[in-house]
């Protein structure tokens, strides 16, 4: 329980602090005042900090309210040496490079100096007014109630009071959200706002009840939650009803039926008499997409930032209680994980553009009630980004691999994952055409793109490598500044199934034997006896190799490209910075019969890629290309090699996933109704 209680604080720790403010004492007055603001609209649904220069304008809470919560909170230490916290922290260097083991750390404050605050006049801190002893708020807990004596901060006596079941507040409060979360609005409109400039609940008594409710069940959220979705007015549809007349003009009928026009009594819906349509809010859509293609990582718990410390650059000073992280490179980003979006870690400089574009909320401020927009870039972010293709692709994929299944099967049972309803006579026809259709056009623009080699072939493989995106601290300067050798081996594969679970059937995989390895600059690479092109250490990181490989595969699924750590090197030397891809070709050259000559040389177009990872694999669209701004830090690390997987395009596929793209566009799929 205790633990459970210092994790609760770390609510405290979330907020923005402006370290590099000269004046130490403002900043710590800055941070007081935003703890407040979060705590009493959260919980309260008061905002209490508009009285911090003065009485509150609409609501009973005068000044002197306000700084009784700040000596609570000005008593509690949210930073170490928050005072002489130094502005140029983020110029010193690492003092340990992150590990695996050590004990568990959370975000949590602790308590400080018990002290009461004086007023600040006019909220300013050099301008002081009289002593002012901690405790509540006057008008809930009443003018007189005793002032806190604790030798501690107050948090726990606040924490009390907030949820004592005599509060008139917090149970509303709590209701409401959950009903706005399921109804898109609240009995009260303005969460955030019970007071007296926010609006007035659409049915009172049944606020009171669900309150009431809500604290004989032990405040549990999940009943609450279980009884608003079992109600009668959760399981409405959101069509417009018809209303018939009966013989004396009365209504005696209601059919949901769609009607040109809504009741002219409530057409804004306050009354409940329909459900409204909702839009999935950012992560709901995400997670949908990938619970749809069963990509979703259903694990509880834990944190995604420790699987990508080796693509952050982070800073921890231990003696101020500071860490900053910064991610770099662009396309390896915990965005393409399989976990819940919950879980996704909140870099305010690299949100996911799907949260961007689908209206997400500020991270660093309270947010009672997202806006929903409906504008171009949603639409457009659907038919072309990146994140939809891939998970499209993941779709079709699940589709054609279902055994004894026919194409009409596979689309009634994308109906089924997808909207949750069968398909339509009309449905099915339209998919099939849409499939065949797809399918056609892409087998008369690149009729050579099918791999298919009947003699074998040639093949050019192109990598370029990138320079590594760290920062030179002292740990890594030995490694980055002299770095070790690596070794690249090319494999590949004809069948589509070992492509589609690269770790699997290892004897699948031809491994080849090189021809010929040379940089750009035409010097050649020497090639083990194994097979490997060896990369030496003192070779320049930026730099673009091709190795030559002659196979007789008749047809080219994936190719697999493995950097090796160098045998002669300490696994520490190893890191996955060492080598950096931004670009992967492969071009090809059929063998044909002697007494037939062919210049024809092609490149094999990709349709997805597999980074394999020890922390688990990352996937995405073929995003390894001649864009800088497209790199995978491959390996290898420490011992293990660093493996991406290449697909080649596969027609049938890809007008698979055309369509499974089409239906994550749908309304139906992105609007509860």
């Amino acid at each position: 329980q205790n633990a459970e209680r210092v994790i609760a604080t770390g609510f405290l720790m979330l907020g923005p602090k402006s370290i590099t403010e000269i004046d130490k004492e403002r900043m710590v007055m800055q941070l007081v005042e935003e703890q407040i603001d979060v705590t009493s609209r959260t919980f309260l649904g008061l905002t209490v900090g508009c009285a911090r220069c003065h009485d509150h304008k609409f609501d009973p809470i005068p000044i002197h309210d306000y700084y009784s919560l700040a000596g609570i909170f000005y008593s509690t230490q949210s930073m170490f040496d928050r005072k002489q916290v130094d502005s140029k922290w983020m110029e010193r260097p690492l003092e340990h490079v992150p590990g695996e083991s050590g004990p568990v750390m959370v975000l949590a404050v602790q308590d400080g100096e018990p002290k009461n605050l004086r007023v600040n006049i006019r909220g300013s801190h050099r301008n002081l007014g009289e002593e002012v002893p901690r405790r509540f708020l006057q008008i809930l807990a009443g003018e007189n109630h005793d002032p806190i004596e604790t030798q501690q901060s107050g948090r726990l006596e606040l924490a009390r009071w907030i949820t004592r079941a005599d509060n008139p507040l917090t149970a509303r409060v709590m209701v409401n959200r959950i009903w706005q979360g399921h109804f898109g609005r609240g009995l009260v409109s303005t969460s955030d706002n019970f007071g007296a400039s926010g609006q007035r609940p659409t049915h009172p008594v049944l606020l009171d009840w669900l309150a009431s409710r809500f604290i004989e069940s032990g405040w549990s959220v999940k009943a609450m939650h279980r009884l608003m979705l079992n109600s009668a007015t959760y399981q409405q549809g959101s069509q417009l009803p018809n209303v018939e007349p009966g013989r004396s003009g009365k209504p005696t009928r209601v059919s949901q039926v769609a009607s040109p026009v809504p009741p002219p009594v409530d057409p804004k819906n306050f009354l409940l008499w329909r459900m409204n349509p909702r839009r999935l809010e950012a992560e709901e859509i995400r997670d949908t997409i990938l619970v749809a293609n069963g990509q979703l990582d259903p694990t509880f718990g834990g944190t995604l930032l420790g699987d990508y410390a080796r693509y952050v650059d982070t800073f921890v000073d231990i003696k101020r209680g500071i860490l900053a992280t910064q991610l770099i490179g662009r396309t390896f980003h915990p965005y393409f994980t399989r976990r819940r979006s919950i879980y996704l870690p909140m870099v305010r400089q690299r949100i996911p553009e799907i949260f961007h574009v689908f209206d997400f909320g500020d991270a660093s401020t309270v947010t009672a009630k997202r806006s929903e927009t409906t504008v171009a870039p949603q639409a457009l972010f659907m038919m072309n980004s990146w994140f939809i293709r891939e998970q499209s692709f993941h779709l079709a994929k699940y589709l054609l691999s279902l055994d004894g299944v026919n194409d009409e099967g596979r689309v009634r049972i994308a109906y089924e994952r997808l909207l949750a309803r069968p398909a339509t006579d009309g449905e099915l026809g339209s998919a099939m055409e849409y499939v065949s259709r797809v399918q056609a056009s892409l087998e008369e623009a690149s009729p050579s793109s099918e791999q298919h080699f009947s003699q074998g072939a040639t093949l050019t493989v192109t990598a370029r490598r990138a320079p590594h995106r760290r920062r030179l601290y002292e740990e890594l300067k030995p490694v980055l500044e002299n770095p070790s050798g690596v070794r690249l081996r090319i494999s590949a594969t004809a069948s589509p199934g070992v492509a589609t679970d690269p770790e699997g059937s290892p004897e699948a995989w031809e491994v080849f034997s090189p021809v010929s390895a040379t940089i750009k600059n035409g010097t050649s690479l020497e090639i083990a006896e194994d097979g490997t092109v060896i990369i030496p250490g003192d070779n320049p990181t930026n730099n673009l190799y091709q190795i030559v490989v002659e196979t007789q595969l008749e047809r080219l699924a994936a190719v697999r490209l493995e950097v090796l750590p160098d045998p002669e090197q300490s696994p520490e030397r190893s890191i996955p910075d060492l080598f950096v891809l931004s670009e992967f070709q492969v071009h090809v050259s059929p063998h044909v019969d002697t007494n037939q000559e062919s210049n024809e040389i092609r490149a094999i177009p990709w349709q997805h890629a597999t980074l394999l990872l020890s922390t688990g694999n990352q996937s995405a669209m073929p995003l390894i290309d001649d864009n800088p701004a497209t790199y995978w830090h491959v390996g290898p690390n420490r011992d293990q090699a660093g493996v991406v997987v290449f697909e080649a395009a596969d027609h049938h596929v890809a007008a698979w996933e055309s369509w499974c793209r089409a239906m994550f566009c749908l309304n139906e799929f992105v609007y509860l109704e």
